[in-house]
């Protein structure tokens, strides 16, 4: 069957795509997926459907249907024809170019022209990568990487990486393995800074991100990575909000893209934009941990209260040890009045092991019941443990902002602990410490 449209010619039956009578040179597959969309143009065709249709017994790494699309996009782009193929989020593609032709039958075509199929098909065989017969098992291994990875557990990044390595063994030149291996070590780093171990797990991040990219500059994924590289390592978010926005012009379905584009909005303090870009990434991917974390986080520092106490819900539930959405539920329920479900919030975050950090915020919890001097005497109390303790350093300025004492609450907020720009940028969007910095000058915006 051969369709023909502008100036285009594409031969279903050899799978070739000619321009203006000259062969475009595109792999296989990616005409392949043009000959399904074009079979149901006008429709939208699901990102199973065409998997299903394009790889019927192949190993699909995430984004290699997206990566044809970009390729499609880009060679009609620089055609001249804009808008050929629309992405409609969670749902599929669809063409919107119509045939100038209707398609006719190869049955009718002459000798020459199905010798010419044959021996196109014929260079196919002998140049095409051989099917991997362990194709089945590194599609395994990317999802149980992701599993473990999405955990957002120590433990789920390190078991992650042997999943990872075994995806870049098993296909080096794709960009799936490294991206995976990329985002575990970053995640390592952030998670568990300063260690004996967090200058390797950074050189590994930089290194697979780089690769990446490297190899297949049209993976969303790859730039999700290399996003992450410049916002955890060298604290540029213009490069990672670059990175972030390409990934998902490539794949607008893309859920880490968007929860890490969100992350940067909440830092940013856009708060409404990152929570619907949060948001996606939930609906997406709906056993993300993180993402229901960013998500309470987000409605917290907006005084979205009930929003706020359903997501952290929903990331505890999935990992009942994430400390800091359980002190996020804590906050919550004191800002709502229910201050006893916020003490047994707080004597949770102990029993976690964060237990200067709970005194802290447990003498929060006693301001706002009303009783602000001995909230106060507690607080001066373990000040000294307190700003040895990162988290705990930061809470002070919480707890001394519910008792109303502002002028600690300052000096605390001077002493407090940051690792980073983002941390102190992301700790600024919560509502006590907004109402303890000054108001921009007018005519100037932060």
């Amino acid at each position: 069957m051969i369709h023909r449209f502008a100036d285009f010619e594409l031969d279903a039956g050899c799978l070739t795509l000619r321009y203006r009578g000259a062969r475009v040179d595109l792999p296989p597959k990616t005409v392949r997926t043009l000959v399904v969309l074009f079979e149901r143009a006008g429709t939208v065709v699901s990102k199973a459907d065409l998997m299903d249709a394009v790889w019927p017994d192949g190993f699909v790494e995430e984004g290699n249907l997206t990566q044809h699309m970009y390729l499609l996009r880009r060679l009609f782009a620089s055609r001249g024809i804009e808008g050929a193929i629309e992405t409609y989020p969670r749902r599929g593609y669809a063409l919107r170019l119509p045939p100038l032709h209707q398609p006719r039958s190869r049955a009718g075509a002459g000798l020459r022209n199905a010798l010419a199929c044959l021996l196109f098909l014929g260079v196919i065989v002998a140049t095409a990568p051989l099917p991997r017969t362990n194709q089945a098992v590194s599609q395994v291994a990317y999802g149980l990487g992701s599993y473990y990875l999405n955990l957002r557990s120590v433990d789920g990044m390190k078991r992650s990486i042997s999943y990872f390595e075994r995806v870049v063994a098993d296909a080096p030149e794709r960009a799936a393995g490294y991206a995976g291996l990329a985002d575990a070590y970053t995640m390592l780093y952030d998670f568990e800074r300063p260690c004996a171990q967090c200058n390797a797990w950074r050189e590994a991040a930089v290194r697979n991100a780089r690769i990446a990219v490297s190899v297949e500059p049209a993976s969303a994924r790859a730039h999700v990575s290399a996003g992450m590289v410049a916002r955890i390592f060298h604290d540029d978010d213009t490069t990672a909000e670059r990175e972030f926005r390409f990934a998902l012009s490539i794949d607008p379905d893309d859920a880490l893209a968007h929860e890490w584009y969100g992350n940067l909005l909440v830092a940013r303090g856009a708060l409404d934009e990152a929570r619907r870009e949060l948001e996606i990434a939930a609906a997406e991917q709906p056993v993300a941990t993180a993402t229901y974390a960013w998500l309470a986080r987000a409605n917290y520092y907006e005084r979205r209260y009930v929003q706020a106490e359903q997501y952290a819900r929903q990331a505890l539930e999935l990992q009942p040890s994430r400390v800091e959405t359980r002190v996020v539920l804590g906050l919550v329920d004191e800002a709502r009045g229910r201050y006893a479900d916020a003490l047994r919030q707080f004597d949770d975050v102990a029993r976690l092991g964060a237990v200067t950090d709970a005194r802290v915020l447990r003498a929060s919890v006693i301001a706002a019941m009303g009783h602000r001097d001995i909230a106060i005497a507690m607080l001066r109390q373990i000040a000294s443990r307190a700003t040895r303790d990162p988290y705990a350093s930061r809470d002070m300025v919480l707890a001394y902002a519910t008792a109303d004492d502002e002028r600690d609450a300052r000096v605390s907020l001077a002493h407090a602990q940051f690792s980073t720009r983002l941390d102190r940028r992301l700790f600024s969007q919560d509502p006590h410490v907004r109402a303890l910095q000054p108001e921009p000058a007018p005519g100037r915006s932060n």
